[in-house]
């Protein structure tokens, strides 16, 4: 199913935009190879994700029966949690009303924690939840509520605590909320602290002479000693989405409060069951010729100490159960888990049935890694009993601030050239230069001189003295180095002649693919904010909203256009999206 979110709730503004659109076969260091699948492949949607593959003509296959009280009343407790040290906008006390109801579904994103506010990705994945939920909430007659799941039992230090950040010179500065050494911990970003004197604060000297006032009181709002990661994360994202009424569930709240037990001790219980759905799933991708994510190594749970170190659970042929090196016999492991259940955390595999037997998930929405692992799942959900959600893609996208669209327009360059390694960049710039095009035509000229005077001698030489061919073979060989070696200085001196033009050219290349990755998985949301302005990426955000499945769009922002018009919900100046 293509959804096309944007006609609903983010209506255009009527402003034209430059958008180039990719196929994903075309980038694939933006997508992961089942993500062309899912977008087009009709027996493989229908094969690994059923719900969403009746869609659009079967919505009736996302209806749930209302949540019991006694699931409404952990999940309002979960997220008043989560959101305690937040303001709510009117549209999330709606929107928590209307769970209350317990009639209300919910659309679903999430990310892990991340450093000033995250990867683009981030705000992608959260305005397409936005704009689905309005548009369900339409087609399903029932509310439907955005909820964004902020991993935060996760204890990858490095993708927590660190972003790149783009200088006007060009440069990358990776921002670090902590120290290497304390990044590389397995500790959940749950029980991170910032700390007085970390490298977090200067890491916002650093970059706050290139933010606005309103920007950097924000920051420093949201960033403050003794403030847990996860917080600081959900401020921020409060902050450009609260008035949208985006609600915010911590997974590290859920935890704590024991409502991943259920799904975790059904898991342990049937695991012969669960080991053989998983491996039919992946038997079906590997038979089909389809990558496997994740290898499924059982039990699917990690264990979280009190000093928040997190450790994978991990079980021996003899039956028992080994934590931090410390082995456990089946009766003690129970005992442990019984006894402690908000110690435990599902793996990724078993994370999103945790999260919808929590939530009456009917819709996701999901990265391109995301959609990967999801492809194992189906066989899952159903041994556990419960349904799966429809699946649906977040944009992916490029954006180009103004300034440097007058760039490539003052050069001639065009966008998409940069997305590419920097040596390729460099080497196709300067094959461009006229001097280079015509030296590259005598040395092709030169190289083909050579082979014809080879392919002419040859036989000669057979003929004359067999005993000279590998001589002969060797001289064209040493031209051909002698070719390349001049071919080498003379590039090097075109380098140098055109430093001017390279150092622009290395300025674009880091913004638009970031030390050579993809911009929307680098920088933070925050630096678009900056270079675009808020109104002009709103929109740009907006736009790419509209782009289909599978496909990675290059947008160019306007620059100083009008805003649209505003979706139903009070807008403020403070709120970059409303």
């Amino acid at each position: 199913m293509h959804t096309n979110y944007s006609p609903l709730y983010f209506p255009r503004a009527g402003i034209p935009m430059l958008v180039e659109l990719i196929p994903c076969r075309e980038f694939p260091e933006a997508f992961h190879p089942l993500v062309c699948a899912f977008a087009g492949d009709t027996a493989f949607l229908a094969a690994r994700f059923p719900t969403t593959a009746r869609l659009p003509q079967a919505m009736e296959a996302l209806l749930r029966p209302p949540l019991p009280p006694e699931q409404v009343t952990p999940l309002l407790e979960v997220l008043r949690e989560s959101m305690e040290e937040e303001t709510l906008s009117d549209r999330q006390r709606q929107h928590l009303d209307e769970l209350a109801s317990g009639t209300a579904l919910a659309v679903v994103t999430g990310q892990q924690v991340g450093f000033l506010g995250g990867a683009l990705y981030t705000l992608l994945k959260a305005v397409a939840a936005l704009a689905l939920t309005q548009q369900l909430r339409q087609q399903l007659a029932r509310p439907v509520v955005p909820i964004f799941w902020v991993e935060d039992n996760d204890s990858d230090g490095r993708e927590a605590g660190s972003i790149a950040w783009w200088t006007p010179e060009g440069e990358l500065l990776e921002l670090q909320a902590t120290s290497d050494a304390e990044l590389r911990q397995p500790i959940s970003s749950s029980a991170r602290l910032f700390r007085a004197g970390d490298t977090w604060q200067e890491a916002l000297r650093r970059i706050a002479a290139h933010l606005p006032h309103e920007l950097l009181q924000r920051l420093q709002q949201a960033y403050r000693p003794q403030r847990s990661w996860s917080s600081a994360f959900v401020s921020l994202l409060q902050w450009v989405l609260g008035d949208s009424g985006m609600l915010f569930l911590q997974a590290s709240q859920a935890r704590r409060l024991g409502l991943f037990a259920p799904v975790l001790t059904r898991a342990l219980e049937a695991e012969a069951e669960v080991t053989i759905a998983l491996q039919t799933a992946t038997a079906w991708l590997q038979e089909h010729g389809y990558p496997i994510s994740i290898i499924p190594s059982f039990p699917l749970l990690h264990f979280h100490t009190a000093e928040g170190l997190r450790y994978r659970v991990r079980r021996s042929p003899d039956g028992a159960y080994t934590i931090a090196q410390r082995r456990y016999s089946t009766a003690e492991f129970w005992e442990l888990f019984k006894a402690h259940p908000d110690a435990f955390s599902p793996t990724a595999l078993l994370r999103p049935l945790c999260q919808d037997a929590l939530l009456p998930t009917v819709a996701v929405v999901l990265g391109p890694g995301e959609l990967a692992y999801w492809t194992e799942l189906r066989e899952l959900y159903a041994v556990l009993g419960l349904p799966m959600p429809a699946v649906f893609l977040r944009p992916s996208a490029t954006f180009i601030p103004p300034l440097f669209q007058r760039w490539l327009d003052r050069s001639g360059w065009h966008a998409r050239s940069f997305l590419a390694p920097w040596q390729d960049v460099e080497a196709r710039l300067l094959s461009t230069l006229p001097m280079a095009q015509e030296h590259g035509e005598i040395l092709g000229e030169l190289r083909q001189h050579i082979q014809r005077w080879y392919e002419h001698v040859r036989p000669l030489v057979q003929h004359t003295d067999p005993t000279l061919v590998p001589s002969l073979g060797a001289t064209r060989h040493h031209l051909e180095e002698a070719l390349q070696r001049w071919e080498r200085r003379f590039r090097a001196a075109l380098r140098r002649h055109s430093l001017i033009l390279l150092r622009r050219a290395r300025r674009i290349w880091s913004l638009l693919y970031p030390g050579g990755k993809p911009q929307e998985r680098t920088l933070s949301w925050l630096q678009l904010f900056v270079l675009c302005g808020t109104e002009p990426f709103r929109q740009a955000l907006h736009e790419a909203l509209s782009v289909p499945p599978a496909v990675h769009a290059l947008i160019t922002v306007p620059e100083g256009a009008a805003a649209p018009a505003s979706p139903p919900a009070a807008r403020t100046p403070e709120s970059p999206l409303q």
